[in-house]
């Protein structure tokens, strides 16, 4: 009977200890989406809920649990666009002292890793994150690219300072970029500036609070922070030596001639000088008229107006195999007929190299 007395003593002194467990349920949302500029940019991630006896005692691992359910839900499809890798690895810890429960990295795969939330416990025990951190080191060990460590906590760990090391010794080893997010799960201020000092230690990191994400769209945010970035500009092939160096200006004619203006000379021995340094890029001559005088009358004068460009410039040294005329009459104007001034730039001729 003492016996009996003794054990039901100590129970409801533990009891006594810990707050009521209560229930705690994931909010519906779905898989953050790409939007157009947008692509994923981290490449591994881990997710760590802290089962440990201080969130048990306080009652605050409902809330790590539930929000782990949460995030699982929304992290994006595996073979969302990216900046490289076809899919992205993904692992759940969760710990308590010694014990450890969850999914180990590998490709992501929702439904797994959704399985092994939902059946997360409580371990109890020291809050020994800095040997979570330091496993985590051993897993990405062979990995590259960015990482993302997203950490579920009341921040009260059993050793700070060790803590703080391993983060550390984490992203120093790390081959690439490792970005910590913590999410408080408590309300005590301490844990709260522990776990921000925690995040604070990668330039890519972030620190919240539970109740900051309980709805969908703080969800997505969140998601979008952790996994999506800018999209690569497409690469642009750099132009050649000689495609990048032409620059050709065209020449102007007076009403109704063909015959060249003085001023024509300069910038036609110019392109000249560039096609010489330029033994492959070819030359296009366009000649154009404005729009006065008829349809037909037109399109010849801008033939002869062509005509007369590569005469010139094949009486400079230019092989005559490299020029290419056409005409284009009154078509194409690069100002308004309806005044002299834009008249006078439509009787014109345009040079365009071909490469």
């Amino acid at each position: 009977m003492r016996k009996f007395v003794a054990c039901l003593t100590v129970i409801l002194l533990f009891s006594a200890c810990a707050k009521p467990y209560p229930q705690r349920s994931p909010f519906e949302v779905s898989p953050v989406s790409v939007k157009q500029g947008e692509q994923r940019i981290t490449d591994q991630v881990i997710v760590i809920t802290d089962g440990s006896a201080t969130m048990v005692q306080e009652a605050n691992f409902p809330e790590a649990r539930a929000l782990t359910q949460t995030f699982i839900a929304a992290m994006p499809e595996a073979a969302v666009r990216s900046k490289g890798t076809e899919t992205y690895q993904a692992a759940l810890i969760s710990f308590g002292g010694a014990e450890r429960g969850g999914a180990p990295l590998a490709d992501f795969n929702r439904e797994l890793l959704a399985d092994k939330a939902a059946y997360l416990r409580p371990l109890g025990s020291l809050t020994l994150l800095d040997q979570v951190l330091g496993e985590v080191q051993d897993e990405l060990a062979g990995s590259s690219g960015r990482a993302a460590i997203v950490i579920f906590s009341d921040g009260l760990p059993t050793s700070e300072q060790k803590t703080i090391a391993a983060a550390q010794s984490l992203i120093s080893n790390h081959n690439g970029e490792v970005c910590i997010h913590t999410v408080h799960t408590a309300t005590d201020a301490a844990g709260g500036a522990f776990l921000s000092r925690l995040s604070s230690l990668t330039g890519c990191g972030s620190t919240r609070t539970g109740g900051s994400l309980a709805v969908a769209s703080d969800m997505d945010g969140f998601q979008r922070q952790i996994f999506l970035g800018p999209a690569a500009l497409p690469v642009v092939a750099t132009p050649g030596p000689c495609e990048s160096r032409i620059v050709l200006r065209g020449v102007q004619f007076e009403f109704d001639r063909s015959q060249l203006m003085s001023e024509s000379g300069v910038v036609l021995d110019a392109a000249v000088d560039q096609l010489k340094q330029c033994p492959n890029v070819s030359l296009r001559v366009d000649g154009y008229t404005c729009s006065i005088g008829a349809e037909g009358y037109n399109d010849g004068l801008s033939e002869r107006r062509a005509d007369a460009v590569r005469s010139y410039l094949i009486n400079a040294g230019v092989d005559s195999g490299r020029l290419e005329t056409r005409a284009f009459g009154e078509s194409n104007p690069v100002a308004s007929n309806a005044t002299e001034d834009g008249r006078v730039q439509n009787r014109r001729v345009e040079l365009s190299p071909e490469q």
